[in-house]
C-alpha cells in the first residue's frame, strides 16, 4: 500500500485506490459522511484529482436506482463512458468543445468570470463525470460575491436534461437555494432519476460544493400533447427597436449611481436589456411592477431547444427580485441591502429562441417579514406566453 493512502472502514484495510498519481497526497472523504461497503451515494465518495482533473471513486459505485450496466464505472481515474461528444450533445455542448473563455481544459472551473465576459452557451455546458454526475465548467459571481443563482439553477437543468431522451422537454422546475456558492470552486451536479413514464419524467438534482448541497431542484419533463389552450395576453408596450439599452439609460445618470452599480451596468453583458419605460430604472416606482425586453444574442450559435430552455432559466433569475424593492429603494440593485433568492420556479409553456427578443413582465404581489415574492411572465414577439416564473427573495438591511 502506498504511504499516505486513505484506508476506508469495512473494507479490510483496502486502500481507496491501489494506484494514485504521485502529485496527489491523499483522497479526501468528508467527515460527515460515514462510508459503508453498500454506500451508493456517489458524491462524497467521488473525488477529483486537483491537477489532472481525473475522477476517482470506489469500485462499482452506482447511483440510486441504477443497474450496474447503466451506472458504468469510473474507478481508478478512468473517464466515464458518457464523456465525449455524444454526452456533450445531450448537455447542449457542440462536438469537440473543450475550451472556451474561463474554462480550463481539465474541466474544472476557473475563478468567476465578470458578468460582461460570460459566454452563456459555455456556462450551461457541463462536463459529464458519470451517468448521473456532472461538473460545471464556468462560474459567474453576483453582486454579493457568491455564485449567481441563475447559473446554478440553469446548470442543474442542464444536468437533468443530460439524463432525459431528446424530444421530452422540461415543463417545470422548482429549486431551493440552500447556501451561497463559492465562485472559485466547481459545482458538482448529482441527478436522481426519480421516474421515467411514457409521457412524464421526473428528476431531482442536487448541486454540491465540497460535499455540501447549495441547491435542491425538482424538475418535470413532458412529451407535448394536444389539448385545450388559453393564455394571459401580452401587455401593450413599445417594441424593443424603439427603446434604449439599459446601459444607455444608466449612462444618462453617471453621477447619481454608486460605483459598483455603474461599473456593472454600464458595460454590455450577455443579456441585452431594454426597459419599456426608463423611469422604471431611474426612479422609485409607485407600484411594484417593471417590464423589460431582453435577449441573449450569443445563443444564436445553438439550435438545440434544450439549450435555449436552459438559457431562459438562467435569464429568468435576472431582473426579477428587484421588483420587490422597486417602490421602496432606489437605485436598484441597492448596495444598502443584502438580496438573495430563497427559491425559484419556472413553468415552460412553449419553445422559444433566447437570441430573439422576449418581454419580461414582472410584479410583486407581496413583501413582508424580510422576504418578498416576485412573479414574471415571458412573452415572445408574437405575443405568445412562453414561460411563467415565481421567486421568493430575502432582503436584509446591511449593517453600517
Amino acid at each position: 500500500m502506498d504511504r499516505g493512502a486513505r484506508v476506508l472502514p469495512g473494507r479490510r484495510g483496502r486502500a481507496l485506490s491501489g494506484r494514485r498519481p504521485p502529485h496527489f497526497a491523499r483522497w479526501r472523504i468528508p467527515d460527515q459522511h460515514q462510508w459503508r461497503p453498500d454506500c451508493r451515494r456517489p458524491h462524497p465518495c467521488l473525488r477529483l484529482c486537483p491537477r489532472s482533473g481525473a475522477a476517482v471513486t470506489r469500485r462499482g459505485g452506482r447511483n440510486p436506482g441504477q443497474s450496474r450496466d447503466e451506472g458504468g464505472r469510473i474507478g481508478r481515474g478512468r473517464r466515464s463512458a458518457l464523456d465525449g461528444d455524444a454526452a456533450g450533445a445531450r448537455l447542449g455542448r457542440a462536438p469537440g468543445l473543450r475550451q472556451k473563455q474561463g474554462v480550463t481544459t481539465n474541466g474544472s472551473s476557473s475563478p468567476a468570470i465578470p458578468w460582461y465576459e460570460i459566454d452563456v452557451v459555455a456556462l450551461v455546458s457541463l462536463e459529464p463525470l458519470d451517468a448521473n454526475l456532472f461538473r460545471s465548467r464556468v462560474n459567474q459571481g453576483n453582486i454579493n460575491g457568491f455564485l449567481y443563482g441563475g447559473q446554478v439553477i440553469s446548470q442543474a437543468l442542464s444536468a437533468a436534461c443530460g439524463t432525459v431522451p431528446a424530444g421530452q422537454p422540461c415543463n417545470s422546475l422548482h429549486g431551493y437555494f440552500l447556501r451561497g456558492g463559492k465562485c472559485d470552486e466547481p459545482v458538482i451536479y448529482e441527478v436522481e432519476r426519480t421516474r421515467n413514464g411514457r409521457s412524464f419524467a421526473t428528476r431531482r438534482v442536487v448541486a454540491l460544493q465540497q460535499g455540501e448541497p447549495i441547491l435542491h431542484m425538482e424538475c418535470s419533463f413532458h412529451v407535448p400533447e394536444e389539448g385545450l389552450s388559453h393564455a394571459r395576453p401580452m401587455p401593450d408596450v413599445p417594441p424593443p427597436e424603439t427603446l434604449a439599452d439599459v446601459a444607455e439609460v444608466y449612462r444618462s445618470l453617471p453621477g447619481e449611481l454608486p460605483p459598483l452599480i455603474a461599473e456593472r451596468f454600464m458595460k454590455r453583458g450577455p443579456i441585452e436589456l431594454r426597459p419599456t419605460d426608463p423611469d422604471e430604472v431611474l426612479r422609485k416606482l409607485d407600484r411594484p411592477q417593471r417590464r423589460i425586453w431582453l435577449r441573449v444574442p450569443s445563443a444564436a450559435g445553438s439550435d438545440d431547444p434544450a439549450v435555449h430552455q436552459q438559457i431562459l432559466t438562467y435569464m429568468s433569475d435576472y431582473w426579477l427580485s428587484g421588483v420587490v424593492l422597486a417602490p421602496h429603494v432606489h437605485p436598484m440593485p441597492s448596495t444598502d441591502y443584502f438580496i438573495a433568492s430563497v427559491d425559484h420556479a419556472v413553468w415552460f409553456h412553449r419553445p422559444a429562441r433566447i437570441d430573439e427578443w422576449l418581454l419580461y413582465d414582472t410584479e410583486s404581489p407581496f413583501a413582508g417579514g424580510g422576504t418578498g415574492v416576485s412573479r414574471g411572465a415571458l412573452y415572445d414577439r408574437a405575443g405568445h406566453l412562453v414561460a411563467t416564473v415565481v421567486q421568493e427573495t430575502v432582503f436584509r438591511k446591511r449593517k453600517t
